[in-house]
């Protein structure tokens, strides 16, 4: 469906913003540090190097946490929408 006829229909438009609403309160649940690469790194864009140097970690260390934060993200929703 183009993004016009998503725009004009209020029942897409009310799903994508649950699912915005649900997303943002299961990254609320995560670790701090784990929020803060997610929000850097994927909401935000930042390359792996960026992120490292803003929260003074290893690369390695954001790479791992993304990961794990990701993990953690899934099920939340998982979890999330099978409440709702």
């Amino acid at each position: 469906m183009p993004l016009e006829d998503q725009q004009a229909n209020p029942e897409i438009q009310l799903l994508s913003e649950k699912s915005v609403s649900l997303f943002y309160h299961a990254l609320e649940k995560i670790n701090p540090v784990n929020r803060d690469i997610v929000l850097l790194k994927d909401i935000q864009g930042l390359k792996l190097q960026d992120v490292a140097r803003i929260l003074s970690l290893p690369v390695g260390t954001i790479k791992s946490r993304s990961t794990r934060a990701r993990t953690e993200l899934s099920k939340l929703l998982t979890e999330l929408k099978g409440q709702n």
